[in-house]
């Protein structure tokens, strides 16, 4: 097939050669096909990208067989090399803190997380077509100075997918798609970083763990975003902008030095009990007793108000403000506690996770 365009040949004594490396000095030199074995010429023009071609026919010589040899050529000659071997492949992670932390949540506080290792830290050994079992790995990373330490397999496809069986099998197998000779390239300069989503048959250079430990370790995540309720000694209060909530390890730390008390609290916006009147009555229950209209027997709500939702019941026969603003509580006389709501509340607080930040 004279039409194939090759980057890579191998020399007369079968070392892989770079069409980069052929210069017009040494360009007499014997190069030879990967695939099928046939004599190649170095093309090295001045218009073209320079390459190897077949110097007659090549009928037999395969693509698929020429990116499939290069590709284990390439990664063990990268294995071999003095340079560390970086993979990386997802692990399930679950926080550390899921036994103290008041905020944890079993289906949230985890992650699939990509963690990197160095194989020439545990393996020494990498060879070409090796017996495993009843299988032959394209190629096997093993340990000679620990020899208990189980091998790697490297399986590549082009187009086949890695059998089954060597699936199954129980082995660690790194199962690599090689579409082209810039893919292989990519292999060989970074890590081999396992696929997003490595089942799908379709990704350009899927790569794939197989057998590796991926069942869930313990350490510090921050999954969730908490609302935090800020109280300030005007009786004034806000709870931080939904948009802006803090990770469930900032909601534990103070962050505005005017506060006099920040609290975490685990509940959104999803019905008639808020964070502002957990926050309320949880101050209150600390010691920070507080008015506020929103806790006013003599409230009711507003909608269709862009600022204000609070309506006093006493406007028209007290001449209280009509839309009065939480805090002017502080200063009314007709101030009362709407001690229904807040039993309602102090039910929800006792349902609530609550942190008192520090």
């Amino acid at each position: 097939m004279p039409g194939i365009k090759y980057h890579y040949a191998v020399d007369k004594d079968g070392n892989l050669v770079d069409i980069a490396s052929v210069s017009e000095e040494n360009r007499k030199n014997k190069f030879y096909c990967l695939s099928c074995g046939g004599e190649l010429r170095p093309r090295l023009g001045h218009v073209k990208a320079h390459h190897f071609a077949h110097k007659s026919d090549a009928p037999h010589c395969c693509q698929e067989s020429y990116l499939h040899k290069l590709a284990k050529r390439k990664l063990k000659e990268k294995f071999c090399s003095g340079k560390p071997f970086k993979i990386s492949f997802y692990q399930e992670v679950e926080c550390s803190d899921k036994d103290s932390c008041q905020f944890y949540r079993q289906e949230e506080c985890c992650a699939s997380v990509l963690k990197s290792y160095d194989l020439k830290q545990h393996y020494d050994t990498c060879k070409e077509e090796q017996p495993i079992g009843d299988f032959i790995a394209d190629l096997l990373i093993s340990s000679k100075s620990k020899p208990s330490t189980p091998p790697i397999l490297i399986e590549i496809r082009v187009t086949h997918k890695c059998e089954e069986a060597k699936v199954s099998s129980g082995y660690k197998i790194i199962a690599l798609q090689v579409t082209s000779e810039e893919n292989i390239k990519t292999l060989f300069e970074s890590p081999i970083v396992e696929s997003a989503h490595p089942c799908n048959s379709n990704d350009s250079g899927a790569i794939s763990f197989h057998s590796f430990k991926k069942n869930a370790t313990a350490e510090p995540l921050e999954m969730r975003s908490i609302p935090k309720f800020y109280l300030f000694k005007s009786g004034k209060a806000y709870v931080s902008n939904m948009n802006d909530y803090p990770s469930c390890r900032e909601v534990c730390h103070k962050g505005n030095p005017n506060a006099i008390l920040e609290l975490g609290i685990d509940r959104f916006y999803l019905d008639q009990i808020s964070p502002y009147d957990i926050g309320y009555i949880t101050a209150s229950n600390l010691g920070q007793k507080t008015k506020n209209c929103q806790l006013c027997k003599y409230r009711k709500d507003v909608y269709g108000y862009a600022n204000n939702l609070n309506l006093c019941c006493l406007y028209k026969s007290k001449n209280t403000p009509q839309y009065p603003n939480g805090p002017e509580a502080q200063n009314c006389q007709y101030y009362r506690e709407n001690a229904e709501l807040i039993q309602e509340i102090n039910k929800a607080i006792n349902e609530t996770p609550i942190v008192i930040a520090k």
